[in-house]
């Protein structure tokens, strides 16, 4: 996570587990305009939020090596008013061992900016290649613009879709989980 987008991911999944529209607590310009029915502007308002399921059990979490990184996700968190439902901790990727049979894993790792070289990288995605195998129900989707990125994690994608993030282009690497159940195909 950059220090920009810190927690971007957990506070989207957040509001989209939670159906959630995004922007609802905020102001935007255009509602300040003339030409606009400000009584329709809060229908709408109002209709986006029938969904809206703020007492849903969601069991969002994420972490980062640098706790740092951690506390601009925690302030990003409570920003978007989700900090009882979304818990971050700094701790490193390789002491990572979940007791749920099964989830996602939605990772963003450095493009470079906080690592100090290619090696570095490399052992990362090495080591998200092992997260996943600790985790055999899991699945895994990963954003990289390293396109060696399958090799070094040790697994081809199940899928893999282009991206661009900013100006710079990426691939999203999708792994899907093991499968025990049929009826989850």
């Amino acid at each position: 996570m950059t220090r920009e987008g810190s927690g971007t991911f957990l506070i989207e999944a957040a509001m989209m587990a939670l159906k959630k529209p995004v922007g609802i607590s905020r102001k935007f310009d255009m509602e300040a305009w003339n030409i606009l029915d400000k009584d329709e502007i809060e229908n709408i308002k109002k209709k986006s939020l029938e969904y809206y399921d703020e007492e849903r059990t969601i069991d969002i979490a994420g972490s980062d090596i640098n706790p740092e990184v951690v506390n601009f996700a925690k302030k990003h968190i409570v920003q978007a008013g989700l900090s009882n439902r979304i818990f971050v901790k700094s701790m490193d990727l390789n002491n990572i061992i979940l007791d749920d049979k099964e989830g996602c894993f939605i990772v963003n790792p450095p493009y470079g900016e906080r690592l100090s070289n290619k090696k570095s990288i490399q052992y990362l995605y090495k080591d998200l290649g092992k997260l996943l195998v600790r985790h055999p129900g899991w699945g895994m989707a990963i954003i990289s613009n390293d396109n060696n990125f399958e090799k070094h994690f040790g697994k081809r994608a199940t899928k893999k879709r282009r991206v661009y993030n900013g100006v710079m282009e990426c691939n999203v690497y999708i792994y899907n989980p093991i499968v025990q159940n049929k009826k989850h195909l």
